[in-house]
């Protein structure tokens, strides 16, 4: 009986919880919003998705170097905002 009870409240939980989550008329997002934003290269994420060491020159705060799982080098002056790759030439 107790396994029963929880069956059925499970299902009407999750019954309950599905229904309100597909309200209609709910406010839709306008993905025009984004048309304008170019999009860019924002350094070693974009190269492998690993990074395997941050370091931070600490007489330059603004400096930073970034190793990756493929094996480059990132460098960066302005705290992130760009990067370059040190070793492709």
């Amino acid at each position: 009986m107790k396994n029963s009870n929880l069956l059925f409240t499970l299902i009407l939980s999750f019954l309950i919880f599905d229904l309100s989550a597909q309200k209609k008329g709910s406010q839709v997002m306008q993905t025009s919003l984004f048309d304008n934003i170019p999009v860019r290269n924002i350094g070693p994420a974009k190269v492998s998705g690993r990074i395997t060491k941050v370091i931070k020159d600490y007489s330059n705060t603004s400096t930073w170097y970034v190793t990756t799982a493929s094996g480059n080098v990132w460098k960066t002056k302005n705290s992130g905002t760009t990067w370059i790759p040190i070793f492709e030439h």
